[in-house]
């Protein structure tokens, strides 16, 4: 599938022009007051730094849907990238694809 093969490095090379701008609009609508700039690399505590190999954990994880209750659901179910990591639609889905708020 297209979102198994898109790369950390790709998607958030995409996202930085976004952000950029999101960036200077919620610093113009503060109250006047300037917003810090977003890290260009997600903050990591200093006794447990991030590597690759839990980076590539954490890819295992997100698409694996053993972790569900039914073994039929990953996150990268719902959360798809192509789609700003949502599912696209007006009300969320569930396990068995109930719709979670009525």
């Amino acid at each position: 599938m297209i979102r198994n093969r898109i790369s950390t490095g790709c998607f958030l090379a995409s996202l930085l022009p976004l952000l950029t701008v999101l960036s200077s609009i919620l610093a113009q609508t503060s109250g006047g007051q300037a917003m810090a700039s977003l890290p260009m690399v997600a903050p990591a505590p200093a006794d447990n730094p991030a590597t690759l190999k839990k980076v590539a954990l954490g890819r295992q994880l997100f698409f694996d849907p053993r972790l569900s209750g039914d073994n039929q659901m990953s996150c990268a179910t719902c959360h798809m990238a192509e789609k700003a990591f949502t599912d696209g639609l007006p009300k969320a889905r569930g396990a068995g694809r109930a719709a979670l708020f009525q």
